[in-house]
């Protein structure tokens, strides 16, 4: 099982925790002895000054004594982190459940209490509910988040159908978005998928991309775990990695569709999990939008002074860049691309390493000659015909073009 990344722990400054209230806690709401909840400050004012505003705190029956956010996103030798008052946005859902209870792949992180954060488009959930009709996501929006999210969801292997997750501009806060009404309260396997996220939003420094805390069901409804496949595909790459611009122009998440992009297609067809890492105009020698460095920048941290945890290694690594590089010198390329490729394999020394010609054609010669020299496979994409809908991004036939050739390749390689 590819597990979520496990960061080092996060400082959060009393600005920042108290614009996360959740509203509606009465004395009548308050937990039982030892479970973790949020308080409002008005329930605080015994305390002294230093000690009444935006911490989170736990109320022991006789005083109410401040936690520390933890890196699993639990509070240590205590019950799960669970939200008081729950106000639902949907007829029939009650309290969100299931956090804890996904099997989560991709660069996911803490940095709300309650939440598993992500700034990487095609990141993804999969749970397994049951007992319910009703289902939908709880997400938290941060501050400076120009654009709401958009998330994309399957059912049992369905087509994926997609929603921006709220009005624009968004409200900063908790929220809880219904995604699906369900046939029947039977068994059935819940994928969602981080479809697209504004890339010149703060990502990298303020991590403003997906919170995700757990899905919304019934009273009474289970989430499980989803069975999953334990093996995945780990995807090094830039905006096309992230199936931006898949549905049109524009880069924002409407027309962003990571579910739709190559490499979900590829893992798809070979039944694995997909661990996309692409961001919008990174590339070797320049970073991306959003504040994101370059790709060696990347390659070891899910945003900044969050270094990435320890994951079972890929079984395979495709590294598709060099198509926002156009400006540089082939040299200085050449130079970087080679000492990318050199941490890729120094972290991964037994995986095949793929290393992918841009779709526009630029520096085939020096991704070959570096692919040889590390022993990667250098993949020619000169024939592959994609599709854009941009002249630079594919789209949906575009990245379905690439991903059913790359799966091709790929399928000889990953056998088990």
């Amino acid at each position: 099982m590819v597990s979520a990344e496990q960061p080092a722990a996060v400082e959060y400054t009393k600005k920042a925790l108290s614009s996360m209230h959740i509203q509606g806690a009465t004395r009548e709401t308050l937990p039982p002895v030892g479970d973790w909840r949020w308080v409002p400050a008005r329930r605080r004012r015994w305390h002294p000054p230093s000690l009444r505003r935006g911490r989170m705190w736990c109320h022991t029956g006789r005083r109410v004594r401040p936690i520390l956010p933890c890196r699993s996103g639990y509070a240590k030798g205590h019950r799960r982190l669970v939200s008081a008052a729950p106000v639902c946005d949907a007829p029939g859902m009650e309290r969100p459940r299931g956090y804890g209870a996904c099997h989560f792949v991709g660069r996911w992180f803490t940095r709300y209490p309650g939440f598993w954060s992500t700034i990487t488009p095609g990141a993804s959930v999969a749970c397994r509910v049951s007992g319910t009709r009703n289902v939908g996501v709880r997400i938290q929006i941060a501050p400076r988040q120009s654009l709401a999210p958009a998330i994309a969801w399957s059912v049992d292997g369905s087509s994926f159908r997609r929603a921006v997750c709220l009005p624009d501009p968004p409200v900063v806060g908790e929220h809880r978005v219904p995604v699906e009404v369900l046939a029947d309260p039977k068994p059935h396997i819940i994928r969602l998928v981080v479809s697209g996220i504004r890339e010149t939003d703060p990502l990298w420094m303020e991590g403003a991309g997906l919170h995700f805390g757990g899905l919304v069901v019934d009273s009474g409804g289970i989430v499980e775990p989803a069975p999953a496949p334990n093996r995945y595909v780990l995807f090094l790459g830039d905006s096309i990695t992230a199936g931006i611009n898949a549905l049109g122009r524009g880069s924002v998440p409407a027309v962003n569709a990571a579910e739709t992009a190559y490499p979900r297609v590829a893992s798809d067809r070979l039944r694995l999990d997909c661990y996309p890492l692409g961001f919008g105009a990174i590339g070797i020698t320049r970073g991306g939008n959003g504040g994101v460095p370059p790709a060696s920048g990347v390659l070891d941290h899910s945003m900044h002074a969050c270094p990435v945890g320890e994951t079972p290694p890929p079984v395979a690594v495709v590294v598709n860049l060099g198509t926002n590089d156009r400006s540089a010198d082939a040299r200085s390329f050449a130079d970087g691309y080679h000492a990318y490729l050199r941490l890729v394999r120094g972290r991964y020394p037994s995986v095949p390493v793929l290393c992918m010609r841009p779709f526009v054609g630029c520096f085939a010669h020096e991704i070959a000659a570096a692919a040889e020299e590390v022993g990667g496979i250098y993949v020619d994409t000169t024939d592959w015909n994609v599709q854009t809908s941009d002249g630079v991004h594919p789209g949906p036939s575009g990245h379905e073009t690439a991903g059913r050739r790359l799966a091709d390749m790929l399928g000889s390689l990953v056998e088990a």
